[in-house]
């Protein structure tokens, strides 16, 4: 709960911030434990709502149904709000490097160690994310689900399919 003196007073934060300031990353997942969630911005207050919550909540679907994570803000999920977190700032500022859609999953369980899992949970609980990061990294590029919208069953070898395709990838071709 430390925040720190002022923003990015310590070395830690630091290093977070020049990292991403050097570097132009897309997605970003800031893992923690525990509570199996998949949280988004904005965290900060009750009624701050991101530009792209409905990208991030179609994304947060597809990126945690596999795990069936628990998605959506701060309050959404773990009930409190999270202001001064990574997720906001990454996804928040945009004067010193492009938006990154950053994310955090909230892996384990209270049974796991809860906040500080059992060394023989931790090999488990970061099996349960792969799936998660490998979601996450096809959001950075071209991805998309395509949708059966048909009603009817075909018969005799013939008939129409209605699809559509939705683009969750940020990628934008």
């Amino acid at each position: 709960t430390y925040r720190g003196t002022s923003a990015f007073s310590e070395p830690e934060t630091q290093a977070i911030r020049d990292l991403c300031n050097n570097n132009e990353f897309r997605v970003a997942l800031n893992h923690h434990t525990y509570g199996n969630y998949f949280i988004y911005p904005y965290g900060y207050a009750a009624n701050a709502i991101s530009p792209d919550y409905d990208a991030h909540r179609r994304q947060s679907e597809q990126v945690a149904w596999f795990n069936r994570f628990k998605f959506g803000t701060g309050k959404e999920t773990v009930n409190y709000y999270t202001n001064g977190d990574s997720d906001d700032w990454m996804y928040g500022e945009q004067t010193t490097k492009p938006v990154i859609f950053a994310y955090t999953p909230e892996t384990g369980t209270s049974a796991m160690g809860g906040f500080w899992p059992t060394q023989n949970d931790i090999v488990p609980l970061c099996k349960t994310d792969v799936r998660l990061n490998n979601m996450a990294a096809l959001m950075a590029g071209n991805y998309g689900v395509l949708h059966d919208l048909s009603k009817f069953e075909i018969a005799n070898n013939s008939g129409f399919f209605e699809m559509r395709l939705e683009r969750l990838g940020l990628e934008n071709n």
